[in-house]
């Protein structure tokens, strides 16, 4: 009888351990050999990530983690040198034009690189060669230093060149207010749409006009001018003109022609007027004799303005209604 369970006990533990083995063997297995990863970025990267297109929104479009072969290529004889990198690499964050996507540059966010292992760094090496023989300008920022929207803003501007781009003039409504954004520069040919806009709303009986400059780094002569012209005509009606979100450049542009005396500039840069329904885009039909109509009204305007602006822009005037060079200002 003893040795009958003895040789029970036996037999239940080798059939339990073919079982265990079984069970294992088969996880083993079907087991994924690939899996998804729980984030793209980690905390510190994503923290980073959402500054940054805070920082530039509506001026350029940010992507985390674009691999170098989608950035740069290798040409016809060099491939064997670089095409390993390009296909192995990624950079933290490209920042591309909005208009035509066309890279404006990278940022390479510094995270723990004393943790990486000398492969790891053999490798990162590799990548900074690539995007420096491209010819691609980089924007180096260490983690843990403390960042804020303004700071990168400000490390954006004197990192990447800027491209002169005309801008995308978009109408909104909120209430009975006309909300103008512009997304781009604003030279001659937007301020052919934007003075079309205002005058075409004016009409419809509108007077309170509201200017986002969000988006906005450089303003030409002509639409400073026109930006004169068309609060002088809204002042004069009893309603107003006022610009919001403009960049410290911007401000510096207006002050230095004396808008502030004519348009209400709003100090906080915060304030974002929301439409009530969707932004649309104003697709202007401008012909180049509507440009010409518009670069002389502005410089009128310039000039009659203030006295500092008539000795600044007398003598353009003057040629101005001579000779108006299509496509110029």
């Amino acid at each position: 009888m003893d040795n009958a369970l003895l040789y029970l006990g036996m037999l239940t533990a080798g059939l339990f351990l073919v079982g265990w083995l079984a069970v294992k063997v088969w996880s083993r297995w079907h087991e994924k050999e690939i899996v998804a990863r729980a984030a793209l970025l980690s905390v510190e990267e994503h923290h980073f990530f959402n500054l940054l297109r805070e920082a530039v929104k509506e001026v350029q479009y940010v992507f985390p983690k674009v691999a170098l072969a989608q950035l740069a290529e290798a040409r016809e004889g060099h491939k064997v040198r670089w095409n390993n990198g390009l296909a192995t690499q990624c950079v933290d964050f490209a920042i591309l034009d909005p208009h035509d996507l066309r890279i404006v540059g990278v940022v390479d966010f510094q995270d723990g690189e004393a943790k990486l292992s000398a492969a790891d760094l053999r490798e990162k090496e590799r990548a900074d060669k690539i995007v420096e023989a491209a010819g691609i300008p980089v924007l180096r920022v260490k983690a843990g230093e403390t960042h804020t929207v303004d700071s990168i803003r400000r490390l954006v501007r004197e990192t990447f060149p800027r491209r002169i781009t005309p801008s995308a003039v978009r109408i909104g409504m909120d209430g009975n207010a006309v909300c103008i954004r512009l997304d781009g520069n604003a030279m001659f040919t937007s301020s052919t749409t934007f003075r079309d806009l205002t005058r075409e709303m004016n009409l419809r009986g509108h007077r309170d006009f509201r200017l986002d400059l969000g988006a906005c780094d450089i303003m030409d002569s002509t639409f400073i001018g026109t930006l004169i012209a068309v609060g002088l005509q809204l002042r004069q009606q009893g309603g107003g003109l006022t610009i919001v979100r403009a960049s410290r450049e911007c401000r510096e542009q207006l002050d230095q022609y004396g808008l502030g005396q004519i348009i209400k500039i709003s100090t906080n840069n915060g304030t974002v007027f929301t439409p009530e329904g969707e932004w649309m885009a104003s697709g202007s039909k401008a012909t180049n004799a509507d440009h010409r109509e518009t670069i002389l009204q502005a410089h009128e305007a310039l000039v009659a303005s203030s006295p500092g602006n008539r000795l600044l822009f007398h003598d353009a005037l003057e040629f101005l209604k001579g000779n108006v060079p299509e496509g110029q200002t």
